[in-house]
């Protein structure tokens, strides 16, 4: 839902950055690896988040977005493997 609140998947430090395609994308370095969720509502705050904090919303950004929805890259436990879901 457009505007639905973001949470951190895990503990370590997320940045934002803009990508014309996906827009506002949020890319946090963790233990497990990198997850990044991209077409966020707008760009939050750069530091350190713990699970379940509220990082953004739930948005529409980008030339690739078709309407309110969370892209998702995530590693998994097998190596040089990754989730990744829209």
């Amino acid at each position: 839902n457009l505007g639905a609140p973001v949470r951190a998947m895990s503990n370590g430090y997320g940045r934002f950055e803009w990508d014309h395609y996906k827009g506002w994308t949020f890319i946090q370095e963790t233990p497990e690896g990198e997850i990044r969720i991209s077409h966020l509502q707008h760009k939050g705050v750069d530091r350190f988040y713990n699970v379940g904090e509220v990082f953004s919303t739930c948005g529409s950004t980008g030339a690739y977005s078709t309407g309110p929805h969370l892209h998702v890259e995530a590693p998994t436990a097998q190596p040089g493997s990754e989730i990744t879901t829209d």
